[in-house]
């Protein structure tokens, strides 16, 4: 969910998949429902706030895996 800024979300077919397979515009007020298992990255296009959330009643924490990670202002 996109708070503030603008947001593009690409997905792509697989982890060795280098080209998103489609990519989505989000801003202020827009989410995008991420699938299980579907690989996919944020792209911040203006300075962005915005929520991340999970839920299954199955989630294992393990289960993220972050290949890279951004941002100038990251909150630890």
């Amino acid at each position: 969910y996109v708070v503030s800024g603008t947001l593009i979300v690409h997905l792509y077919p697989s982890r060795e998949t280098t080209c998103p397979q489609e990519s989505h515009t989000l801003t202020p007020g827009q989410s995008l429902l991420i699938e299980r298992d579907v690989w996919h990255r944020f792209e911040a296009t203006t300075n962005v706030e915005l929520l991340e959330v999970y839920w299954n009643d199955s989630i294992d924490p393990t289960d993220i895996v972050r290949l890279d990670e951004g941002g100038q202002n990251r909150k630890e």
